[in-house]
């Protein structure tokens, strides 16, 4: 057939004698208009395999009578067939069966349909890709920005007040948790569990107090008032309160404390220093007499992580 005549049947079949199976009657009405079982399936939207059963009464190979009559009524339909004839010639050769739940309807495949390709499939897969993809997503997001956030910055002492730090039992005043010595300022809080040691003022109020240790030039350096710094030198402003870590190009830590506002660090290292700033807002840095413009790189937990140079 041409392609005018592929969805219109132009004359009726002959009509199928009283006797003749279902099959029969549509294999005939078939032949009469010159259709294949090809062109048949590509009309009735039937596989072909389907077709072939129907015209063969093998109702073995077919599905529930429900599903059956439901192909005998497109074939009737492009077959210009009686469909009531149809029905009661296959009711009569059909035993009833008990109710049963209905199987899945039987669909032609992309090559018995003419061609075509289904996209259902594809695009469920698509879907649940991009829903797990989402998920993934935002728990690394969540986790990432837990990881980076910092405790809530104590509130500044007041001029003049005595500000006690506790030193941990377990290790010797002076140094971090890092085991580097501590810098100026620094302010170790000894772990929940850790056994608390009385101190010697307390134990013994008459004895007299150590005295201060001469800075060290690292000290010095660090704290930015007596020393000259470096070409290499990194300055930092804190114009308001900020957790600051700074480390240089050997692993050397710079710098791992909270930092009051108005403090000025000058740390003196081996450039690129890596940079961890938790109230990034509130710093100012500067390097070879030219100032770290790193405000592209803060965060919205208002943190910021970077390089100095910056990389470009």
């Amino acid at each position: 057939m041409n392609a005018e005549n592929s969805d219109f049947i132009p004359a009726p079949a002959a009509p199928a004698s009283a006797g003749d199976s279902p099959g029969v009657a549509i294999r005939r009405a078939r032949e009469a208009l010159g259709l294949t079982l090809d062109e048949l399936a590509a009309q009735t939207k039937l596989a072909r395999t389907t077709l072939d059963a129907l015209e063969r009464d093998d109702y073995g190979s077919l599905l529930e009578p429900v599903y059956v009559r439901g192909y005998y009524r497109k074939c009737a339909k492009v077959l210009n067939l009686p469909e009531q004839q149809l029905l009661l010639a296959y009711a009569a050769r059909v035993t009833p069966k008990s109710p049963q739940a209905p199987a899945k309807l039987r669909l032609g495949t992309g090559a018995d349909m003419g061609g075509g390709r289904s996209w259902r499939g594809l695009l469920g897969i698509i879907l649940i890709v991009a829903i797990a993809g989402t998920a993934i997503w935002y728990l690394r997001e969540k986790q990432q920005s837990s990881q980076q956030s910092i405790v809530p910055l104590p509130e500044s002492t007041a001029p003049g007040a005595d500000a006690p730090a506790s030193v941990p039992a377990n290790s010797p005043q002076g140094v971090n948790d890092t085991g580097a010595p501590a810098a100026a300022g620094d302010v170790n809080v000894a772990p929940a569990d850790a056994p608390i040691t009385a101190s010697a003022a307390t134990t013994s109020p008459a004895a007299p107090a150590p005295s201060a240790p001469a800075a060290s030039p690292q000290t010095a350096a660090t704290t930015g008032e007596t020393a000259t710094a470096s070409d290499s030198a990194l300055k930092l402003n804190f114009v308001s309160i900020s957790w600051a870590r700074i480390e240089d190009a050997n692993g050397k830590v710079l710098l791992n404390r909270v930092v009051q506002g108005g403090e000025r660090q000058v740390l003196d290292g081996t450039p690129p220093y890596s940079v961890f700033l938790g109230n990034a807002p509130g710093v100012e840095a500067e390097f070879q007499g030219k100032p770290v413009d790193f405000k592209a790189l803060i965060r919205d937990t208002a943190t910021a992580r970077f390089t100095v140079p910056l990389a470009r």
